[in-house]
């Protein structure tokens, strides 16, 4: 598995550099020049890191935060663990800051999937506990002073409206098709039409409205088959996931579940996963360690 810390160590500067770009965003409501939020012309408080939209960030810290406790905690000292809760707690404010709902669900998920890990079981249910306490609290004085992330959490009917009808032209578009798929890249242009009543896209708008559904955009624009084929990949990942979870002892060996769960979450939130490597280099690190697992298994290694 030294190949795999290799690996990780490379990946963690752009991810500590992101996490600083974060803060600076939350902060200052300030932006890199490519993020999507610095197109508003006024301060926007909602970090992108590096990325270019919120949902992308948010997942992107799900996806990579176990490999950083992994790394961080090669050796358990006061200090670590000390920087490791330091670091937990930033996260879960950049999350809760991106009012992104399915990255914050992917979030916690994974810290529970850290804690049962790392520790026994009655420390694992005391710091889910404490967890719990300190979710709510947060909520809770969010709900109090009435901040722009509560209701946006609470408030997103509108948004909500509009995922839903995308979602459902996008499943228009594959019955239509009798599920064999109109071809890559169309599916958007139907998904504009229904939304702005013209395919006439102006010159001025830098991108078109995508699916925001991973699943639905492969059903659309490949169907059936096209879909059955990543499924059959994915279901096998994910079996193997889940029983390197629950066989092999460390965290290394719940990396690729915690990577899943954050990509299932992406999947059906993020308008440009395609475009988006670090959620491909997340899936091909998890296929990785399963690999090698299997391989060492079989004696090979």
């Amino acid at each position: 598995m030294s190949d795999i810390k290799k690996m990780l160590l490379w990946i963690m500067p752009p991810f500590i550099l992101s996490i600083g770009v974060g803060c600076y965003e939350m902060m200052s409501g300030n932006h890199l020049w490519y993020s999507g939020l610095s197109e508003n012309g006024y301060p926007d408080f909602r970090p992108t890191g590096l990325l270019t939209n919120t949902n992308d960030f948010s997942s992107y810290l799900s996806i990579y935060f176990p490999a950083f406790i992994y790394l961080l905690l090669q050796k358990k000292t006061w200090v670590r663990t000390f920087i490791a809760l330091s670091s937990a707690a930033v996260l879960f404010f950049l999350v809760v800051a991106t009012e992104s709902r399915t990255g914050l669900i992917a979030f916690l998920i994974t810290i529970v999937l850290i804690i049962i890990k790392l520790y026994t079981k009655q420390i694992a249910l005391f710091l889910f506990f404490i967890g719990t306490c300190v979710v709510s609290i947060s909520l809770l004085v969010m709900k109090l002073f009435q901040t722009q992330e509560f209701s946006y959490f609470v408030g997103k009917q509108t948004s909500t409206d509009q995922r839903l009808l995308i979602y459902e032209t996008a499943l228009n578009v594959a019955k239509e098709s009798h599920f064999l798929g109109v071809g890559m890249g169309v599916v958007p242009k139907y998904i504009f039409e229904a939304l702005y009543g013209t395919v006439n896209i102006s010159a001025n708008i830098t991108q078109t409205m995508s699916a925001h559904n991973f699943w639905l955009a492969q059903l659309a624009d490949i169907g059936v088959l096209g879909l059955a084929c990543f499924l059959i990949f994915f279901v096998w990942l994910l079996h193997q996931a889940v029983k390197l979870f629950f066989t092999e002892k460390g965290l290394l060996a719940g990396l690729p579940l915690c990577i899943i769960i954050a990509f299932i979450a992406i999947s059906i939130g993020s308008s440009s996963i395609f475009e988006m490597r670090v959620v491909w280099l997340g899936i091909g690190l998890a296929l990785a360690i399963v690999h090698l697992n299997l391989k060492k298994k079989e004696g090979d290694l």
